[in-house]
């Protein structure tokens, strides 16, 4: 079942990306689809109640970050058909999280194994 979302175009996406991120140079992304559905972020506070990916065991180079980032990205495109949850490699850090954006042009960065927003930087 997809869940009643806000389509917005890729070129839309893009250009709240490029707002969320400044001028860094070292960014570089790739969007994958020409169309974006992405829920409020009340609604997106909700549905990340329903996933328990956050849940899961971390296990060291079995399931662990990439894993859990990975996991909650693809929990939302296949089970809602939202693609609005980007994957996210800190090389700086060695870690990966979520960058996810809402209908409303807002964003938010996603620790996915507690599902607790987080500040990048």
């Amino acid at each position: 079942m997809d869940w009643p979302a806000e389509e917005r175009s890729k070129e839309w996406v893009e250009a709240r990306i490029r707002e969320a991120f400044g001028k860094r140079e070292a960014l570089s992304f790739r969007l994958r689809d020409n169309r974006y559905w992405l829920p409020s972020r009340e609604e997106f506070v909700l549905l990340l109640h329903w996933d328990w990916t956050n849940h899961r065991v971390y296990q060291v180079d079995r399931f662990d970050c990439d894993d859990f980032a990975a996991t909650l990205q693809m929990n939302f495109r296949a089970k809602l058909g939202l693609n609005c949850i980007g994957y996210m490699d800190d090389y700086s850090g060695g870690h990966a999280y979520c960058f996810v954006l809402f209908a409303e042009g807002t964003w938010m960065w996603l620790e996915p194994q507690s599902d607790m927003e987080v500040w990048a930087g």
